[in-house]
């Protein structure tokens, strides 16, 4: 995305937090900035949008687990289209949001993809928990770095910076 004029990274990045703020419930967005009509179209991704937040869940017992839900999003063509992902993997790796040392990585072979697909408004998406060992007291600042690989095509996200509270 280097290799991009300044002004069209900058309409994509915020198409993007537009894209998650309309997955995440927040208001909608304008026909102008996504095509919904060609939303399901099939064509190869080529940008990933992740999008990351904390939970922690409470489990039988009072047994806390936190954790990350990811939702992520496959884009193609000019108009930032979501696209179905074809037989691939999908990988995460967190890391200290200081030292950028990893702290955990998950990945999600192609035949677990179905179970994580949801079909959102916009177009196909897909979730994942992103399960942490239980924190200390303090709050840890991660950095999540998504991935998808299919065939000889590898996609990144961009950089997603999370907060997860401690005990």
């Amino acid at each position: 995305m280097e290799s991009l004029p300044p002004r069209k990274r900058i309409a994509i990045h915020l198409v993007a937090l537009a894209i998650g703020a309309a997955a995440l419930g927040c208001a909608g967005l304008e026909s102008s900035i996504i095509d919904t009509s060609r939303a399901r179209s099939a064509g190869a991704p080529r940008e990933l949008v992740v999008l990351c937040r904390a939970q922690v869940l409470r489990l039988a017992g009072g047994t806390r687990s936190p954790g990350i839900v990811a939702q992520v999003f496959l884009t193609g063509g000019e108009r930032m289209n979501p696209v179905a992902a074809p037989a691939g993997r999908f990988s995460f790796r967190a890391a200290d949001g200081r030292t950028d040392q990893e702290v955990a990585s998950w990945e999600f072979p192609a035949d677990e993809l179905a179970r994580h697909r949801i079909d959102h408004s916009l177009g196909p998406c897909y979730a994942f928990w992103l399960p942490l060992e239980p924190a200390e007291a303090t709050v840890r600042k991660l950095v999540v770095y998504g991935q998808f690989v299919h065939g000889e095509q590898q996609l990144n996200s961009s950089p997603v910076r999370v907060v997860v509270p401690g005990k």
